[in-house]
């Protein structure tokens, strides 16, 4: 899978003198804060949109079969990028471990162009009404997602810092590791840099969202017949996708939730895209703060 999304926040430093990234993280966690008191306060107020109950329905016909397809294609695509991007480095894969960036940037971004290719085929073939009003990869109402998106966003950011704490709290310290990419980018040159950026930032987040939510929630809805339960086991899988990301996996199950939150209550993918598209990019501005 690709790098999605990664670690949201550094440990906040117990110093006089806080670092550009702590500041940044400082601010991120104000603002979410508030913005979530406030989303609570409006749900206490109105209570039943959180049932989803009157959400706009994605008649589909997608089966474990199309999913396990896109997978597996786009992984052997990503696979086989992968390894000729080693030979042409002169890097046997068997004896470097992990796999270097180098590697695993070129595999990551192919796979990722062939799981969109593959998601869009299957979602024309199995929605009801097709891609843009079945699937919900549409522009319409891109104001409203976008707005959404942004406060959807700065709400996550309390929500998955809190629960990242607890997994560093939980796992031990071997299991507390930076992901190899965040490693990489520091170091690396300017084309390295701007592939990472466009992988990480713009192509893991239409990938993502068109697997996961596009295709794996509005499968799990339709046979689960209610919306929570399918957000539910979709995070649950987007997390476990991460597995190489132990510390992170709480914080991306409860990303997850709130990017399918947003997609069950719109119906449109604009609006997960770019709350996936906003987190990667904190996590690369945070990091090169430091």
């Amino acid at each position: 899978m690709s790098n999605g999304t990664m670690n949201i926040t550094p440990s906040i430093l117990s110093t006089a003198k806080l670092s550009p990234a702590d500041s940044t993280t400082l601010t991120l966690l104000a603002i979410g804060t508030f913005i979530l008191l406030l989303w609570i306060i409006v749900r206490v107020a109105r209570w039943d949109k959180l049932s989803l109950k009157d959400t706009p329905s994605r008649p589909n016909s997608i089966n474990i079969l199309h999913i396990i397809g896109v997978l597996i294609v786009s992984l052997i695509c990503g696979s086989v990028v992968g390894i000729a991007a080693a030979r042409l480095q002169g890097i046997d894969l068997t004896k470097v471990k992990p796999t270097p960036p180098t590697v695993e940037i070129p595999a990551t971004m192919f796979a990722d162009v062939v799981m969109i290719a593959l998601s869009l085929a299957v979602g024309s073939m199995c929605f009801r009404w097709g891609i843009r009003r079945g699937l919900g990869l549409s522009g319409r109402r891109w104001l409203t997602d976008l707005a959404r998106a942004i406060v959807a966003f700065f709400l996550a950011i309390p929500l998955c810092y809190l629960a990242e704490q607890l997994m560093q709290w939980v796992l031990p310290k071997s299991m507390l590791h930076v992901h190899s990419l965040l490693v990489f980018i520091p170091r690396s040159n300017p084309a390295w840099l701007a592939i990472a950026i466009i992988t990480a930032v713009i192509l893991a987040p239409l990938a993502e969202e068109l697997f996961f939510r596009g295709l794996f929630q509005s499968m799990f809805r339709r046979l689960f017949n209610h919306p929570w339960w399918a957000i539910l086991a979709t995070s649950a899988i987007f997390a476990a996708a991460h597995y190489t990301q132990p510390k992170d996996l709480l914080a991306l199950f409860v990303l997850s939730v709130v990017i399918g939150y947003n997609y069950e209550r719109t119906g449109r993918l604009f609006s997960p895209i770019l709350i996936h598209s906003l987190f990667n990019a904190t996590n690369f501005i945070i990091y090169m703060l430091h």
